[in-house]
């Protein structure tokens, strides 16, 4: 995730390729999803979209059968970026509820602001209001390295 932080895509993908093979073979659930989270950020970096869905479903569904994992924003933020491309206001703000269930590490007060007022315009059936917001938030997540 340090990689990922820093925002180096290449080290990232390097990491991974040597962790996946390991982690898979030891069953260790929470690092497989980190594992497809990163792929799902880095087919979103390189743009995409098709892959990078798949990778962080593919996360959300590991960390599913195991204990509650916390940082699923890792898979939830690509997941949101590609929601809003395509329009799809009810995924994203699907994906946005997730990031504030618990046991979810609490994000940053301001970005934890737009995600809910996401959720909200949404609930509103305020769809292009929940649009912008949600572009506003995909932005705010790329500035704080979240995405």
């Amino acid at each position: 995730m340090v990689e990922r932080v820093r925002q180096n895509a290449n080290a990232a993908g390097r990491a991974v390729k040597r962790l996946l093979p390991l982690v898979t073979r030891e069953k260790m659930t929470d690092y497989i999803g980190v594992a497809r989270a990163t792929l799902g950020w880095i087919a979103w970096c390189s743009g995409d979209e098709t892959t990078a869905g798949a990778e962080a479903k593919a996360a959300l569904e590991v960390w599913a059968e195991g204990v509650p994992y916390p940082f699923k924003w890792t898979a939830l933020w690509p997941l949101i970026a590609i929601a809003i491309e395509c329009k799809d206001v009810s995924a994203a703000a699907k994906y946005s509820q997730q990031l504030l269930d618990p046991p979810q590490q609490p994000l940053p007060p301001e970005l934890t602001a737009c995600v809910a007022e996401i959720i909200k315009a949404h609930k509103s059936a305020q769809e292009k209001e929940a649009l912008e917001i949600a572009g506003h938030a995909v932005q705010l997540a790329r500035e704080l390295k979240y995405l």
